[in-house]
C-alpha cells in the first residue's frame, strides 16, 4: 500500500513548486505596484510637499543648504519650484522666486543627466559663497554625460557684498558633453562691467573643432577679481580649422600690458601651446619676482578619458621649469608627473640668497591630496646673506597631506663657508637628518639630528615663509677638539641662531662649556 500511495503522489509533485513560482510572480507584481504607486504619489501635491522638505532638512558636508517653497507640475518631467532658496556658511546666498525645470530623470539611471530648460526669470546672489572644504574626494570632470538644452537667468542681481556695487548680469547657454562629443556655449553679461562669450565645439567623427573666447571686464567688475586685477582685463581666442587641423591664437590684456599672447593648436586630439605670459603685474612678491618681465611657455597634450597627458615648459630670467606626466582629471590623481625646476635668480626667491647649479627634481604619483613624492635639491653652490654650502644636496620621500605637512629631510654639505676657518672645519660634511613640519606660512623642524666631521647634536628650526626671519637652536658637543695652548677638550653647547640687526647678517647667541681632556 505504501509503495502505491507512492507512486499515486509522484506525479503530483509539481504542483507546489508551480505554485512557489506563482507565489513569486504574485510578490514581485505586488512590488511593482507598490513602487509605481509610491512614484506616482511622489507626484502629488502630499509628494511633492514631502519632497521639498526632505530636500531642506539636507545638510551638505560643504556647508550649503537648499530650501524650496513650493513644487508644481511633474517631478519627472516639467518641474516648477517656487522660492528656490541656497545658504551657504554665511547664511542666505542666493534666491530665485520662480525656477522652471524641464528635465530627465529618469536618465540619470543610464549615467546621464538631462536637462531640456532651466529658466529663472530673476534672482539675487547676495555675497560670495563660502563654503567648507570637504573630505570628500569627488572627481574634477564628472564621470556621467551632461545635456543641457537651455540655460538661462533673465535678471540676476548681485549685490553689494559681491562687487562693492550693485550691479544686474544675465546668461545663456547650452552644453552636450559626453563621449565623442563636447559642446559649451555660453554668453553672459554684467551690466557695466563684463562681458563673456565661450564657445567650445568639439565632434571627431563629423571632424569638427571650434574654439571661440571673448571676454572684458572692467576693473571692479567680476573677471577682474576673478584674476586679481585692479584695472582692466580682456581676452580673446580665436582660430580656425577642424578637428584634423586647428589653429589659433590667445591673447589676453591687463589694463594697457600685453599679459597673455599664446599660440594654439589641435591636431586630431593632440593639443599645443606655445608663447608668453606676462603674469607678474597680477602677482606680488616671490612671484612677481620669479615671473618678471615675462615667461616663456611651450606644452604639448593629449586629452582623453578625462586623462591630461603632457609636458609643459616655463622660462623666464630667475626660474625654469618642466613638468612631464598625467594629470587624471577623473580620478583627482598624479600619474608619474615628473618636475624638474632650475633656479637661475636665487634673489627672487629670497633677497639674501645667493648660488649656482640650483636644481631640484620631484616625482609625484597617486591621489592629490595623498600623493607620495620623491625629491632631490641639489645645488653646487648655496648661500644666505655671508654664510655658504658647497655641494649641497637635500632629499626626502613622503606623502602629501593636509597642514602641517610632514616633510622627510635629509641634507649633505660638503663645506660650510663665511663662517671663519675654524668653525668651517668643525662643520666640514655637514649633515642634518629628520622630519619639517609645512604650512604655508611656517616651517619647523624639532631634533634634527646633526652630524659633521667633529659636531654631533640637535637642531630645532622656525622659519616664517612670508618675512623671511628665522630661529635655529642648537644643541651640540665637539668631540675631542684641540684648541692651541690649552690642549684637548670637549666642547657642549646651546646655542641660538637668528638674524642680525635690521634682518642683515646673522647672530649666534647662547653658551657652551669646555672640558680639558689632555
Amino acid at each position: 500500500m505504501t509503495d502505491a500511495a507512492t507512486e499515486a503522489t509522484e506525479p503530483g509533485r509539481p504542483v507546489p513548486r508551480r505554485r512557489w513560482w506563482r507565489w513569486l510572480a504574485a510578490a514581485f507584481l505586488a512590488l511593482v505596484a507598490i513602487l509605481g504607486a509610491a512614484l506616482l504619489i511622489v507626484d502629488t501635491d502630499i509628494g511633492h510637499r514631502y519632497v521639498a522638505n526632505r530636500v531642506g532638512a539636507i545638510r551638505a558636508a560643504n556647508g550649503l543648504r537648499f530650501t524650496i517653497g513650493r513644487i508644481d507640475g511633474s517631478l519627472y518631467g516639467d518641474t516648477r519650484l517656487t522660492d528656490l532658496r541656497v545658504y551657504d556658511l554665511d547664511g542666505l546666498v542666493f534666491q530665485a522666486p520662480r525656477v522652471a525645470l524641464d528635465w530627465s530623470p529618469i536618465r540619470w539611471f543610464s549615467n546621464r543627466l538631462e536637462i531640456r530648460r532651466l529658466a529663472i526669470d530673476r534672482a539675487t546672489l547676495f555675497h560670495v559663497p563660502r563654503t567648507r572644504p570637504s573630505k570628500r574626494r569627488t572627481p574634477i570632470l564628472p564621470d556621467f554625460d551632461i545635456r543641457i538644452g537651455r540655460l538661462t537667468v533673465g535678471r540676476l542681481l548681485l549685490d553689494t557684498r559681491v562687487l562693492g556695487t550693485a550691479r544686474v548680469a544675465r546668461l545663456d547657454g547650452r552644453a552636450d558633453i559626453r563621449s565623442g562629443r563636447a559642446l559649451v556655449d555660453v554668453n553672459a553679461l554684467v551690466a557695466g562691467s563684463d562681458r563673456l562669450k565661450l564657445r567650445i565645439d568639439a565632434e571627431p567623427a563629423r571632424d569638427r573643432f571650434d574654439l571661440d573666447v571673448a571676454a572684458r571686464g572692467a576693473a571692479n567688475g567680476v573677471l577682474a577679481r576673478m584674476v586679481g586685477a585692479r584695472s582692466n582685463v580682456a581676452l580673446v581666442v580665436t582660430g580656425d580649422g577642424r578637428w584634423a587641423r586647428w589653429t589659433g591664437r590667445a591673447q589676453g590684456n591687463v589694463g594697457a600690458s600685453r599679459a597673455v599672447d599664446l599660440a594654439l593648436s589641435q591636431a586630431s586630439g593632440r593639443y599645443t601651446l606655445s608663447g608668453t605670459l606676462a603674469p607678474s603685474g597680477l602677482l606680488s612678491g616671490r612671484l612677481a619676482r620669479l615671473t618678471t618681465p615675462r615667461v616663456l611657455v611651450n606644452g604639448a597634450a593629449t586629452f582623453v578619458e578625462r586623462r591630461l597627458d603632457g609636458r609643459l615648459s616655463l622660462r623666464s630670467p630667475a626660474v625654469s621649469l618642466d613638468t612631464t606626466g598625467i594629470v587624471d582629471l577623473g580620478a583627482n590623481a598624479f600619474r608619474d608627473f615628473r618636475v624638474k625646476a632650475r633656479l637661475l635668480r636665487p634673489t627672487a626667491l629670497i633677497g639674501t640668497m645667493g648660488g649656482s647649479g640650483i636644481e631640484l627634481r620631484a616625482i609625484l604619483d597617486g591621489a592629490f591630496a595623498t600623493a607620495s613624492f620623491d625629491y632631490r635639491l641639489d645645488a653646487a653652490r648655496l648661500a644666505f646673506d655671508k654664510t655658504g654650502f658647497d655641494r649641497v644636496r637635500i632629499a626626502g620621500k613622503g606623502r602629501l597631506s593636509s597642514t602641517p605637512m610632514t616633510v622627510p629631510i635629509r641634507v649633505t654639505a660638503a663645506r660650510v663657508t663665511g663662517v671663519g676657518d675654524v668653525a668651517g672645519g668643525i662643520l666640514r660634511n655637514l649633515s642634518v637628518d629628520g622630519r619639517l613640519r609645512v604650512t604655508p606660512a611656517l616651517l619647523t623642524g624639532d631634533d634634527l639630528v646633526l652630524r659633521s666631521d667633529k659636531l654631533n647634536g640637535r637642531i630645532g628650526i622656525r622659519v616664517d615663509l612670508r618675512t623671511g626671519r628665522f630661529d635655529v637652536g642648537v644643541n651640540g658637543r665637539l668631540g675631542r677638539y684641540l684648541i692651541p695652548g690649552l690642549g684637548i677638550v670637549d666642547v657642549t653647547s646651546t646655542l641660538r641662531v637668528v638674524p642680525g640687526p635690521n634682518g642683515k647678517g646673522t647672530r649666534v647667541i647662547g653658551q657652551g662649556a669646555a672640558q680639558v681632556l689632555r
